[in-house]
């Protein structure tokens, strides 16, 4: 699985009558730091070769996936992080 993202397309338009400039950049701000813990607890979730006794073929496929995963969750939180600079520095108006 492969997905692109693009933190810097299709910014909010910061006005008056919207969310506040600071309110957008926090809420991309707390959705990367609950990205970061995903990541930290995906640590405990690694597929261990105990749980694949005798089927290492499996185990090397559950792991494969799992660096995939962990990769697109990797991603996200990239693209959170870039999200709130991008609204905090170049948010439209």
């Amino acid at each position: 699985m492969n997905i692109e993202y693009d933190h810097g397309k299709n910014l909010p338009v910061i006005t008056p009558n919207g969310t506040a400039h600071d309110d957008l950049v926090q809420q991309w701000v707390a959705v990367a730091d609950a990205l970061r813990t995903a990541y930290q607890a995906l640590g405990q979730a690694v597929p261990n070769g105990r749980d694949f006794i005798g089927d290492p073929d499996k185990l090397a496929a559950a792991r494969e996936d799992f660096v995939d995963f962990r990769e697109q969750v990797d991603k996200l939180t990239a693209y959170a992080n870039g999200r709130a600079l991008a609204i905090s520095f170049g948010g439209q108006s």
